[in-house]
């Protein structure tokens, strides 16, 4: 019974890749040339199509989920073998009367991958942990505090790990693993990984910028906040001299746009206030 409720929540779940998207795009357009005389409507047909493309789909993610044969031999097949080498998922659910800690666990479907997808899995423990830790602490306070059981279940507080596919291709996946925590917002999970699977590596800003990528990034992030205050004066940054912005390093966050341009990722309160939230600025090559 778990596997089926899992596998509903995968299918309501599945994003219809890209090459999938292509194929639907050609078979319409070859059935408009074929059936001339009484033509499904493209509306009802496209929704016929993505309906089989996401079982197909669905099917895939089971097999490669409970089946190291089976998600082998997808590796050997060109077009399904660049969806699988992307992401997998694993999901569970962990309620108590307290808190519902909800996860979706990200892995790369690579050989090249295992130490990736072992740290991606340390860090979700890891964060889970901390905030189930944070919650029980919450609650001791609460409760000493004239707090009764029944007004902390009415809190309702959750928890959610997931993740965002930035980009992908046969070669790289951009994506971030998010956490959320609905009783407080100072506590987050943020860690975004880019990875070169073809050549077994991480990708850096480097290597996508080249040698200068500290200077092309900064001159393109002072001003992009230049031209956005500029254009808005509820756009604030913080000044240097008040800790804001001066140059980005090594390891400043980053992800992979639809472009395949970096975009760079600043925690809230990094460079500006608050009320900002988190800031991104886009680098063209």
């Amino acid at each position: 019974m778990n596997e089926l409720k899992d596998a509903k929540k995968i299918y309501e779940s599945i994003k219809i890749p890209n090459e999938l998207s292509l194929i639907i795009d050609k078979c319409i357009k070859n059935e408009e040339g074929k059936n001339k005389v009484v033509p499904m409507k493209k509306k009802n047909y496209i929704k016929y199509l993505t309906t089989i493309a996401a079982a197909f789909v669905l099917a895939i993610l089971i097999g490669v989920n409970t089946s190291e044969v089976f998600a082998d031999t997808m590796q050997n097949i060109p077009i399904i073998g660049n969806v699988m080498k992307v992401l997998t998922v694993r999901s569970y659910e962990d309620k108590n009367k307290d808190r519902n800690i909800k996860v979706e666990v990200p892995a790369i479907d690579s050989e090249k991958a295992k130490d990736v997808n072992s740290l991606i899995q340390e860090k979700i423990d890891s964060y889970v942990k901390e905030a189930d830790e944070r919650i029980q602490e919450y609650k001791k306070a609460f409760i000493a505090t004239g707090g009764t059981e029944e007004e902390f279940a009415k809190h309702n507080i959750k928890v959610n790990v997931g993740y965002d596919v930035k980009y992908q291709d046969e070669d790289i996946v951009s994506f971030v693993i998010t956490g959320t925590e609905s009783w407080v917002s100072a506590y987050g999970l943020n860690n975004y990984y880019n990875l070169d699977i073809k050549n077994n590596k991480e990708l850096t800003l480097k290597d996508i910028l080249g040698d200068n990528y500290i200077e092309i990034a900064n001159e393109s992030i002072k001003k992009q906040m230049k031209e956005k205050s500029e254009a808005d004066l509820n756009i604030v940054y913080f000044s240097e001299e008040k800790g804001g912005f001066t140059s980005i390093d090594e390891n400043t966050k980053f992800y992979l746009n639809s472009s395949k341009n970096p975009v760079i990722v600043f925690d809230k309160y990094e460079v500006a206030p608050g009320f900002m939230g988190m800031q991104e600025f886009e680098i063209t090559k």
